[in-house]
C-alpha cells in the first residue's frame, strides 16, 4: 500500500500507528517512527496504542519527500530511464 491516508493524518499533525510494511512503513519511518508497528504483531500494536493514549507523542516531522510533485517526478525519472 502507498499510505495516502497515513500522510493525510500526519499532515494534520495527528500521530498514526501502522504496520511497518510497504508505503506505510516507509512513510512512518521517515515522518513518525513511533508509529511503526511490527507486521502481524498485535501485542506491539496494543502496546503502542496504549502508549499513544496515555502519553501522546505529537512530534511529526516535515513530510518534504512525500509530496505529489516528488511522486510524479520520481515516476517520470524512472520511466525515462527505462526508455533510454
Amino acid at each position: 500500500s502507498f499510505g495516502r491516508t497515513v500522510l493525510e493524518a500526519l499532515s494534520l499533525g495527528r500521530p498514526v500507528l501502522g504496520y511497518d510494511h510497504g508505503g506505510v512503513g516507509e512513510i512512518l519511518s521517515a515522518v513518525f517512527a513511533a508509529g511503526r508497528v511490527t507486521v502481524s504483531e498485535s501485542s506491539d500494536l496494543m502496546s503502542k496504542t496504549r502508549t499513544q493514549l496515555k502519553e501522546p507523542v505529537n512530534t511529526v516531522k516535515e513530510q518534504a519527500g512525500f509530496t505529489k510533485r516528488a511522486m510524479l517526478e520520481g515516476t517520470h525519472t524512472l520511466y525515462k530511464s527505462l526508455i533510454d
